[in-house]
This record gives C-alpha cells, sequence and structure tokens, in this order.
C-alpha cells in the first residue's frame, strides 16, 4: 500500500517536525553506545535536523511578510517558501533515515538562501532577471511537489521481488542504471545531472513515475541539482528498502548513507533508526495532537 502523503502547513508543520524530533531523542535514548559523548553526537544531529526546519519555515515567512504589497517579489516570495514547506513535508514525513533527512535539509537551507538573497538583491525593473528568478522558484517548487507525489506512489512488486531474490546491493542496483544509461566510469564519479538521471531511470522503473530532473536541472543550475541529487537519492533507498525496510545489512546502509547523502556521520545509527510518522499518522497529527500537545509538551523535553 501507497503512504498516504498529508501535506501539512504553518503550526501543523512545526509540530509534525517537534514530535519526529521527540521520537528520534526517545530511540537514541535505547540505543547501546560505547559511551554518552557518542550518544550526545547523534542526539546533537537530531536536534539540528529539527532547528534547521524551523530555521527554513522562519526565513520563509518571514520574506512572504516583507513582500505581502511588493507586486514584483511577492508571487517569487510565496513560490520560494511554498518549495521549503513541500520539502520539509517530505523530510519528516517520507525520510527515515535521519543522517539523510539532515543532508536533505542543510541542502535546501543553502538553496534557499541564494533564492532569497537573489530576492532580496532583485532590481524590478530588470524584466528578464525577475523572469529567471520566478522560473527558478516555480521549478523548485514543481519539483519538490512531484517528489512528494511520488513518494505515495505503489512500488511496484515485480522490481521490489527483483531486487530482493536477485540479492541486489544497493551499490549494484546503481551500477546497472548506470550501464544502462552508458554512463562511463564510478557512480560516485559522475556529474550530479547525471547522478539524477540514474535516480530517475531506476524510479522509473520501480513505478514511481520519472520526475523533472532535465529541465530543473537546466534552469536551476549546480546548488539546486544538489537538492534535486539529494532528493531523488532518498527516494531510490526508499525504493530499495520497501520489501526489507531497515532489516538491510549494515553494510550496505553505510554505502548508501555515503552515495546518497555524501556523509559518513551517523553510518549506523543514522541507518538504522527509523521514524515511521507518515500517511494517516501525519494526517492525525494536523487534526488531532492539536488536542493533546499541551499535555504531551508539558512532560520533560528532550535533553542532553
Amino acid at each position: 500500500m501507497p503512504n498516504q502523503f498529508v501535506f501539512l502547513q504553518g503550526e501543523e508543520l512545526r509540530r509534525l517536525a517537534k514530535l519526529v524530533y521527540y521520537q528520534e531523542v526517545e530511540n537514541v535514548k535505547n540505543i547501546h553506545f560505547k559511551s554518552e559523548d557518542e550518544r550526545r553526537k547523534y542526539l546533537n544531529e537530531s536536534k539540528a535536523c529539527y532547528t534547521s526546519a524551523q530555521g527554513l519555515l522562519d526565513s520563509g515567512e518571514k520574506i512572504k511578510r516583507d513582500y505581502e504589497k511588493d507586486e514584483t517579489r511577492s508571487s517569487i516570495a510565496h513560490k520560494i517558501f511554498s518549495g521549503m514547506e513541500w520539502t520539509i513535508n517530505t523530510s519528516f514525513q517520507c525520510v527515515r533515515n535521519y543522517t539523510l533527512r539532515k543532508n536533505c535539509l542543510t541542502k535546501v537551507a543553502e538553496y534557499s538562501k541564494t533564492l532569497i538573497h537573489k530576492l532580496q538583491n532583485l532590481d524590478p525593473a530588470d524584466t528578464s532577471g525577475v523572469l529567471k528568478l520566478l522560473a527558478d522558484a516555480t521549478e523548485y517548487e514543481k519539483a519538490m511537489v512531484e517528489y512528494a507525489t511520488k513518494h505515495s506512489n505503489t512500488i511496484l512488486s515485480s522490481f521490489s521481488n527483483w531486487i530482493k531474490s536477485e540479492r541486489i546491493t544497493f551499490e549494484s542496483l546503481l551500477i546497472r542504471f548506470k550501464n544502462k544509461l552508458r554512463f562511463e566510469g564510478p557512480f560516485k564519479n559522475l556529474e550530479n545531472a547525471q547522478k539524477v538521471q540514474v535516480y530517475e531511470e531506476i524510479l522509473e522503473a520501480s513505478g514511481r513515475g520519472r520526475g523533472l530532473s532535465i529541465g530543473f536541472s537546466k534552469i536551476v543550475g549546480a546548488a539546486g541539482v544538489a537538492v534535486l541529487l539529494l532528493t531523488a537519492g532518498i527516494m531510490v533507498w526508499d525504493v530499495y528498502t520497501s520489501e526489507h525496510k531497515f532489516q538491510t545489512a549494515t553494510h550496505d546502509a553505510v554505502v548508501a548513507t555515503a552515495l546518497v547523502g555524501g556523509s559518513m556521520l551517523g553510518n549506523i545509527v543514522g541507518a538504522a533508526l527509523t521514524t515511521e510518522l507518515v500517511g494517516a499518522e501525519a494526517a492525525v497529527l494536523g487534526r488531532v495532537w492539536l488536542q493533546w500537545e499541551d499535555s504531551l509538551l508539558a512532560l520533560p523535553g528532550p535533553s542532553f
């Protein structure tokens, strides 16, 4: 069954980020570590995801307010903020690996900062500049909506069974589809746009469909492609683990974290830690969680 994706906004989205953070803290507390310093490192990383999401929402809401009455900038500000909201929703509803989520939010923060800087320095009289920035923001929003939608699509059982029965590792899956596109050299040495193409081929074969990578990469440039690369990579990892979730071998998860996220941080906990707050649970959060939020938050919060 596909996950039911629920688009949350405003306070509901902030509460989603907070609840996921609280759940991850509890999970980390129940994992055996060699030292408390090591445990604290992972707790800090989880908190970084939460604070990053809150910071993104703060900056997005600010540009909406700042340019509310600006005929030229207002529509662009709304597009930028919408793209940020969709990405945060996807990160907390669909990305179970908190290391990958942190990397995703970091990339989004970097790209959003670039767009906001351009918006703040935009000359309303520069028609071409206005249209270019509007196109960037629009394509960013479209891509994030597309990937959120893909997460709700059913993965073909034939594809999942093929991965499982053939005992295909994540790395070999990438190699197979890289070769199908006739890209030479190791996957890690490909250009980012080529890596996205490999991911897109896998997503299409899995039944989740092809995205907007080609048009998006041509319009938004390297910074935008970095966001798309990580988002698509996370989706492919989700497809790969669909049959056996995080029972996947630790070594394979470590390789995937490095290939997809570009970071070995959290290579064990980040690969194994899951937060299954998706679909209907997110819907409940938006509608019912309001009723008992005060009592929950009255309890001692995460501390380290």
